[in-house]
């Protein structure tokens, strides 16, 4: 049997349980999402040597070194580490606020990155003009969807916000997520163009990923006391948290980000294992 299809095989259930582990707040094994990026790391790289020259041959494995690096930024802490009731002081808090949203920018830019390095190195195609109408339809939608989100925070924090207060300001926050969605978009498109079906489809599932992000940034902007009371698309809350299922959007977004990662690396080098029918 051929190394790509047991590494690929193997990259979706290394998903599947750091998605779980998410799930439950509680990792089953803590380097999972690291170990499945490798495998798409290796699957990309012995892809390439089969490749014709060019930026498309390497692009790829760069988008998977890029994912790896990002997993090993993010691996989740052993249980029991940094958890339980913790009194802080004022300075503390602060700086947990700004700290908190920093470490949240980690992931985003990680896929910003991975789906930046693709469009780059893939090649212009002919771009059919239904696609491009739709990419830039729901590019629109995105873009508007976030500058109501950036106006309601904004009008929050002008009526609560303290003074001088170290945290980032929203639309800072929101800015990576929203280029991740435009991005994936455009992703979309050229893969379409291409005929790669898989690959476009996993661009497509960055973009409600994107969405979520969007929300749950600009909702880290505000502190407990500053509560608004308004309707979200996709906020941190879209799915009711229980004491057993404490992180059901997290998980989800991480599903999102995990099952577009295999597709694309899937999709893109299926294409460049061998010659494409015409």
């Amino acid at each position: 049997m051929r190394p790509r299809p047991l590494l690929l095989t193997a990259a979706a259930v290394l998903a599947v349980v750091h998605v779980i582990g998410v799930l439950f707040a509680r990792p089953l094994y803590r380097p999972a999402e690291v170990l499945a990026t490798l495998c798409l790391l290796a699957c990309a790289i012995g892809s390439d040597l089969r490749a014709d020259r060019g930026p498309a041959r390497w692009g790829p494995t760069v988008a998977a070194a890029v994912l790896v690096a990002g997993a090993a930024l993010t691996v989740p802490p052993p249980p029991g580490d940094g958890t339980g009731l913790q009194f802080l002081s004022v300075e503390q808090y602060d700086g947990s606020v700004l700290r908190t949203q920093l470490q949240s920018l980690i992931p985003v830019t990680v896929a910003l990155l991975f789906v930046l390095v693709l469009l780059a190195t893939g090649g212009k195609p002919r771009l059919s003009r239904t696609w491009l109408g739709a990419a830039i339809a729901a590019g629109v939608l995105v873009v508007f969807y976030t500058a109501a989100r950036l106006a309601l925070i904004n009008s929050v924090l002008k009526e609560t916000g303290p003074e001088g207060l170290p945290r980032l300001p929203p639309a800072v926050v929101a800015l990576m997520p929203l280029l991740l969605a435009l991005a994936a978009l455009a992703l979309a498109v050229v893969t379409a163009a291409q005929r790669r079906p898989l690959a476009a489809g996993g661009a497509l599932l960055l973009v409600p990923a994107a969405l979520i992000w969007i929300d749950t940034a600009l909702g880290a902007t505000l502190l407990p006391y500053e509560v608004y009371d308004t309707a979200t698309l996709l906020s941190p809350d879209l799915i009711t948290a229980t004491d057993t299922l404490p992180q059901p959007t997290q998980a989800l977004t991480a599903a999102l980000c995990l099952t577009a990662a295999v597709l694309l690396i899937a999709g893109l080098r299926s294409a460049a294992a061998g010659p494409r029918a015409t």
